[in-house]
């Protein structure tokens, strides 16, 4: 069975192609088929090219990292329907923060890309001096959430439904768009759902928007009415959450803004790779996974095939 790569969309791909396009080639394109195969396919040759820029996708720096210890502990624990202790959360985080740094260091990685942990600051650099503060950072985001009402008094409460943790999702806009959503948490309160987004980071304005898009998904997807929607962006970092209600007239317009974008992605879908445009601002670079990339051939917007012998190049005369 052949694997197509099929267009859809999702806010932090039209949020990357608009960071840099020579970027969102690599991840949506470049790394296509670069994962290793499954034992009965072993056989099959993978691309060096597309197996280095899978590998680099993968990539996470540690504000990246310290997000996902987050998220994917609050998921694990949230998906045993089981109330549990603080200590247990945190416990559990710890040991899983501390495990991707060895495979980090290890390079553990290259066995499996999407398996293990790579991290940018040890790929590219001298590692970090002070995982003390991340660490801390992730227990005290894990606290803040742990205590708060949304586990004390709502999700484990009699009167909740859950409906999604963590769930790759989609729906489709304009007849033919497929949409793609990943709700971190989202239940029925009563009659109301409210749909959660858990955010390490600072506040944006770019966060009503992605949510705007949890509230097109459930209005469409579950048959919720827009009056029974909540949407409820919480900084864990900083303790800070909200309730926010749905704005039809602005709905409309990212609804609007979001078929545009598609308009023009899907244009460019699986084209040449001359087609994608480097960012203008390099400061950029300096923290992209992929920059080893752009730096192997001097930033030149070459075809496929001279990148990949400039990869080949740069790795012989590494050995």
């Amino acid at each position: 069975m052949v694997l197509l790569n099929e267009f859809s969309w999702s806010f932090s791909r039209a949020s990357l192609f608009t960071e840099c396009q020579k970027r969102y080639w690599y991840t949506y394109y470049g790394s296509w088929n670069g994962w290793p195969k499954t034992p009965w396919d072993k056989r099959k040759e993978i691309d060096p090219l597309s197996a280095r820029l899978y590998a680099l996708k993968q990539m996470q720096s540690i504000p990246t990292y310290v997000g996902s210890c987050v998220h994917e502990t609050i998921e694990k624990f949230l998906k045993t329907k089981k109330p549990f202790t603080l200590e247990a959360l945190v416990a559990d985080a710890k040991d899983a923060f501390y495990e991707g740094i060895e495979e980090a260091k290890s390079g553990k990685w290259k066995e499996s890309p999407k398996k293990y942990t790579n991290l940018f600051e040890y790929h590219y650099g001298d590692g970090v001096r002070d995982l003390k503060t991340s660490e801390e950072k992730v227990v005290a985001c894990l606290e803040n959430w742990y205590q708060s009402p949304v586990v004390q008094n709502l999700a484990f409460h009699p009167d909740s439904r859950w409906l999604s943790i963590e769930e790759l999702a989609f729906f489709q806009l304009a007849g033919k768009y497929k949409i793609i959503v990943v709700i971190d948490f989202a239940l029925m309160w009563r009659d109301k759902a409210i749909l959660f987004d858990w955010k390490t980071g600072e506040e944006s304005e770019k966060t009503e928007e992605q949510l705007a898009l949890y509230a097109l998904f459930a209005n469409r997807v579950w048959a919720v009415p827009f009056d029974k929607i909540v949407l409820s962006p919480f900084y864990v970092a900083k303790n800070s959450y909200t309730k926010l209600s749905v704005d039809e007239e602005k709905l409309k317009k990212v609804e609007e803004s979001v078929v545009a974008s598609c308009d023009k992605l899907s244009v460019l879908h699986d084209t040449d790779i001359r087609d994608f445009a480097y960012t203008e601002d390099r400061t950029k670079c300096a923290r992209c996974s992929f920059k080893e990339v752009c730096e192997s051939v001097n930033y030149q917007n070459c075809s496929v095939d001279e990148l990949r012998e400039s990869l080949v190049n740069v790795s012989n005369s590494q050995r």
